[in-house]
């Protein structure tokens, strides 16, 4: 991501692909972008849930608020995470295939 400025609405979209370029199949999946403070945060600033519109093309699309981006200025964190339910007793399907870091400024 790039530099936000506090307090705008920003979209961003992230396509997954695997090694060989083919889309990550997102079906069952749901997607989360976790804002952290610093890279060894152990909880996440904000919490903002992608849409995956049609799984098997691999794109989530994010859209932060106003208020997602009315954060102090300064450098942040991110991490992608995607997870995926199964049946009881058996703990859910995580995945964390992208980190990443952006500025907030004024």
């Amino acid at each position: 991501m790039n530099d936000i400025r506090r307090g705008t609405t920003v979209a961003r979209t992230i396509t997954l692909t695997s090694a060989s370029g083919e889309a990550f199949n997102l079906t069952g999946f749901t997607a989360q972008l976790l804002i952290l403070s610093s890279m060894e945060a152990a909880e996440a600033t904000k919490a903002i849930t992608g849409a995956i519109e049609q799984p098997a093309t691999g794109i989530v699309l994010f859209e932060l608020s106003s208020t997602d981006t009315n954060l102090p200025q300064g450098r942040y964190y991110f991490d992608l995470v995607l997870t995926k339910s199964q049946t009881d007793p058996l703990p859910p399907i995580v995945h964390k295939p992208l980190k990443g870091e952006f500025k907030i400024i004024d």
